[in-house]
């Protein structure tokens, strides 16, 4: 819905009863209320340590929908739009791994403004966006718990939309299905992934959606997301006696 300010200047604040893509430049306001319940533990007892083992096999690609772009690719806000982030919706694609790995970079183009009025941001105070590693139940996120979570970087800059990255080398994840989910890490920051700019879309994807009340996916949009993995390479064997 489109509001007026003080000024007479119109400023954009989506419905929020809807965390589908966002078309405009201007973000949600954050609701005050942070999700109830839910985990936000960094790691969890089952994740083995990575330092543990005694090496890695070379990086691959888990998940690249950055169409066209490059991580070095930059964007204007202005004219970009993408999946809503804010407190009571946390976004992102799944993706598959066929063997242990850790994750070596995961990284999408974000946005991290809750308003810009009249190409002013509102949005002091800001932390990065945080992306979090969540099996998938039934396919969808598993909306009560976190397998590991790690901070993006941020560039602070609420007119740019910009790659930005975590590591979680740390961590080993098993094979499976799982989902980044990109969330804030408090409730008066939202922003968004980008779905499209002007003369870019985004490759489409399943896209997870965690709420307080659960998880859902909408089974085909736009978000640009790289997933980047080590696999980890199996302990030999140790002869009889030794």
């Amino acid at each position: 819905m489109d509001h007026t300010n003080s000024a007479g200047t119109p400023t954009h604040r989506p419905d929020r009863s809807k965390p589908k893509i966002r078309m405009t430049a201007v973000l949600l306001l954050a609701m005050a209320s942070a999700l109830s319940g839910m985990s936000q533990a960094q790691t969890v007892a089952d994740a083995s340590s990575a330092q543990s083992n005694t090496g890695y096999g070379p990086e691959f690609t888990v998940l690249n929908t950055l169409g066209a772009a490059t991580p070095r690719t930059t964007f204007s806000v202005f004219g970009s739009g993408g999946y809503a982030v804010f407190s009571d919706a946390f976004v992102g694609p799944p993706f598959t791994l066929t063997r242990r790995a850790v994750l070596t970079q995961v990284g999408a183009f974000v946005n991290n403004c809750a308003q810009i009025v009249a190409g002013v941001p509102q949005c002091p105070n800001t932390l990065p966006f945080v992306f979090q590693i969540r099996r998938s139940v039934n396919g969808a996120p598993d909306p009560t718990f976190v397998v590991a979570a790690a901070p993006l970087t941020h560039d602070r800059d609420p007119l740019t939309v910009t790659f930005e990255t975590a590591s979680l080398a740390n961590v080993i994840l098993e094979p499976g299905r799982y989902f980044a989910i990109i969330a804030p890490q408090q409730a008066i920051d939202s922003g968004f992934v980008l779905a499209n700019s002007i003369g870019y879309a985004a490759r489409i994807t399943p896209v997870g959606i965690v709420s307080p009340t659960g998880s859902t996916v909408d089974p085909a949009n736009r978000t640009a997301v790289r997933i980047l993995a080590r696999p980890v390479k199996p302990k030999p064997a140790v002869a009889a006696g030794q």
